[in-house]
């Protein structure tokens, strides 16, 4: 590309010299704005002298005669030789010009941050905002994701340790009903000995008696050991399950118990230990109920956490990194517009939308560790592709109406 007419429409100047009027430009379709003091005509002229000079720097090949037009018509009107024929020709190349950079734009150009255009400063905020937006909704997606997921392992753990005290409590009564068993045999064979001593029963005749009380006496020590340590096993089940839950309950920021040491009026405050058959019982069903009631508010807390606000805030994470990836690419390739704000700033809900969208197929309830990290990938996913999940509603949307659909007069 050669440098023609006095106009020095394809200059190559540094950037620094790259002065562009705020003012003057058009790009994207729309036509040149008005320059202060001037008419479209030289709004225009400026243009195109920021367009040959973009392509000047940026090696792009325009057609030599488009670039002499350009540089004639420009010599013509600051020579007062101005005519509807040369104006008709200038905008011929204008339009030449425009297409041989496209997707380039005046507008594209003056926000470059390389070119050094006036409305760079503009770009490098837009640049900053989305970065910061973005470090935001990572720390507090972090946050949000560590919040949820020790609710959720000491719900686990909570739904194991009750599990345990059940069977803890299971054992323990069928080891006591043994040994009150034991206990009323051992006192039955005692009074039969001590009955058939008295009586003066030959020694053959003693001897079974003895040894069955003998055997009772041994079977009573063992089972005696045996509910000792059971009752160990039920106390610290139950103490791990009143730690737990006073633990959900104090992490549960939303429906979580005002004083969480009441959690352990129904199990540390239970009957003593040598009440036999209730072992499993609480002092005051009340209380009990009280505390179910206030578990599963939290469980609900946890399960609405994790089906609605992970979702979205993936979603969102999911929309700001196709932004800024958008964003990257735009201005390495100078196509980046301040137009372009608009399209960008509609992808945050319709990430946040297709996040949440996601969640609504999956059941946090049936979903427990890794597996539950699936669905907040596919959450992320969808918020970064939101053009292939609409589009894809779109076709099954069409596939439904067909061309009834289509041709119908919208009433």
């Amino acid at each position: 590309m050669q440098e023609r007419g006095s106009g020095g429409l394809a200059e190559t100047a540094p950037a620094a010299d790259f002065e562009m009027p705020a003012t003057a430009g058009h790009g994207h379709g729309r036509p040149p704005s008005r320059a202060a003091g001037g008419t479209d005509l030289e709004a225009a002229m400026e243009d195109a002298r920021i367009l040959v000079g973009y392509a000047s720097r940026s090696g792009t090949e325009v057609e030599e005669a488009v670039i002499a037009e350009l540089a004639e018509a420009r010599a013509a009107r600051e020579a007062g030789e101005w005519s509807a024929e040369r104006e008709a020709r200038f905008w011929i190349a204008l339009n030449g010009l425009a297409r041989a950079v496209r997707p380039v734009t005046v507008a594209s150009i003056r926000a470059s941050v390389e070119y050094g255009g006036p409305g760079h400063e503009a770009t490098r905020r837009v640049v900053q905002r989305y970065r910061r937006a973005t470090l935001g909704v990572l720390l507090l997606l972090l946050v949000a994701q560590i919040y949820w997921l020790i609710g959720n392992n000491i719900a686990g753990q909570i739904d194991t340790l009750q599990k345990e005290v059940g069977v803890q409590t299971d054992t323990l009564a069928g080891l006591e009903g043994r040994l009150r068993t034991v206990e009323s045999d051992l006192e039955e064979a005692s009074r039969r000995l001590i009955a058939l001593m008295s009586a003066g029963s030959p020694e053959e005749v003693l001897v079974p008696v003895r040894e069955r009380v003998t055997a009772l006496a041994r079977q009573q020590q063992d089972l005696e050991v045996e509910v000792a340590r059971a009752k160990r096993l039920l106390a610290s089940a139950r103490d791990m399950l009143a730690s737990s839950q006073i633990l959900l309950q104090g992490w549960d920021i939303f429906t979580g118990e005002e004083d969480p040491l009441r959690v352990l009026s129904g199990l540390r405050n239970g009957p003593p230990a040598d009440a036999p058959g209730e072992a499993g019982a609480s002092a005051d069903p009340r209380l009990r109920y009280a505390d179910n009631l206030a578990l599963l508010a939290s469980r609900s807390a946890l399960s609405t956490f994790n089906q609605y606000v992970l979702p979205l805030l993936y979603g969102l994470v999911g929309a700001l990194a196709f932004i800024l990836r958008t964003l990257s690419r735009e201005m390495a390739a100078v196509t980046y517009a301040p137009a372009d704000n608009l399209r960008y700033t509609l992808r945050w809900p319709l990430g946040m939308l297709a996040g949440i969208t996601v969640g609504w197929f999956f059941d946090p309830e049936t979903l427990t560790g890794l597996a539950a990290v699936q669905p907040l990938a596919l959450a992320f996913l969808a918020g970064y592709s939101v053009e292939l999940l609409f589009a894809g509603l779109d076709r099954i949307v069409a596939a439904f109406t067909g061309e009834e659909g289509r041709n119908r007069t919208p009433t």
